[in-house]
């Protein structure tokens, strides 16, 4: 299973519904978890680019990468 994490922005709902009923679980029961503690929330308030969790804005890649390389 592929998830895009443009997708999951997009519609967080019917991603996580999919990412359940491939894993086999009821999406129905499954209690979600989206807080900043335990970093399950999209994104991060400040960004810090020596920190593995990014920012997580969709496309920010784009200014990471470039056609030189």
């Amino acid at each position: 299973m592929t998830i895009k994490y443009e997708n999951l922005h997009q519609d967080t709902e019917a991603v996580r519904r999919t990412a359940y009923e491939f894993l086999g679980l009821n999406p129905q029961t499954a209690r979600p978890l989206d807080s900043r503690e335990s970093r399950t929330a999209a994104g991060h308030a400040e960004e810090d680019p020596t920190c593995f969790f990014r920012k997580g804005q969709v496309g920010d890649w784009e200014n990471y990468f470039c056609d030189a390389t």
